[in-house]
């Protein structure tokens, strides 16, 4: 399936190999804004966000606000120190990501440490805690601050078309607006899309992604620059302007 939308600036569509049903297992309210969240923590709405994400307010508080006489980079480094004290993943991932890369800044280091696949994919667990932030008290021990914050430092708006693909399916409608809270992986290159939204399983979505995207060019400094990679940030909500089912070529 492909959706195409934007990201409230930014329209999307999908393209879905198959349609299955996601139950949608919990509804709410933010800032009055009634959505429901489904199994993949996918926040769904007929009215747009009025608010970013708890956890991206969090962030950036911290990085321009606790101490505004040091800079934003310095401060994400400095909320990454710390959370290395407490997250091993995390540690030994960036230890490896700076022992292969030691002429890469800090903010150069965290696309490569997203990208990477070995000891294990440190995205994973960084996007399953991003997505399931929802309470402010949760904030001391979510130890991926200062790798949030230097991603976002290098995220820049962007105009052309980008693609996501999935291998499974995401239930939307016209005129919804969908919000992941997670960064996005996304590509230029629509066939790099499509490989990643075919699956054994038969299930798949594409995104079509038009208009304003504000996104991190990891590219440069992935272990896998062929994938065109940009990272869309967090905070990043769609706006569903056609749904389509389409037969994906094996």
């Amino acid at each position: 399936m492909v959706y195409t939308g934007t990201g409230c600036d930014a329209f999307v569509t999908l393209f879905r190999k198959l349609f299955t049903n996601i139950d949608v297992n919990r509804s709410t309210t933010y800032y009055k804004v009634p959505f429901a969240i489904d199994a993949y923590g996918v926040e769904r709405s007929f009215e747009p966000f009025y608010s970013q994400p708890k956890l991206y307010w969090n962030v950036t508080y911290d990085m321009y606000e606790v101490d505004p006489k040091i800079p934003p980079t310095e401060r994400a480094e400095i909320m990454l120190a710390d959370d290395m004290l407490h997250n091993s993943k995390l540690k030994v991932t960036w230890e490896i990501a700076m022992s292969t890369n030691p002429a890469y800044n800090s903010e150069q280091l965290a696309a490569y440490a997203y990208s990477m696949s070995e000891p294990e994919y440190l995205y994973i667990a960084f996007n399953d805690e991003t997505s399931a932030f929802r309470d402010d008290s949760n904030y001391l021990t979510y130890y991926y601050k200062g790798f949030y914050g230097l991603l976002l430092l290098s995220c820049q708006d962007y105009d052309f078309e980008l693609y996501r693909g999935v291998n499974y399916t995401v239930p939307a409608e016209v005129n919804q607006y969908l919000r992941f809270n997670r960064f996005l992986s996304s590509s230029k290159n629509f066939g790099i899309a499509q490989k990643y939204a075919n699956s054994s399983t038969g299930q798949g979505t594409i995104f079509v992604i038009q208009g304003t995207k504000h996104a991190n060019h990891i590219a440069p400094y992935s272990i896998v620059p062929e994938d065109e990679e940009y990272l869309i940030s967090q905070d990043a909500q769609f706006f569903v302007t056609d749904v389509r089912t389409i037969n994906f070529p094996e």
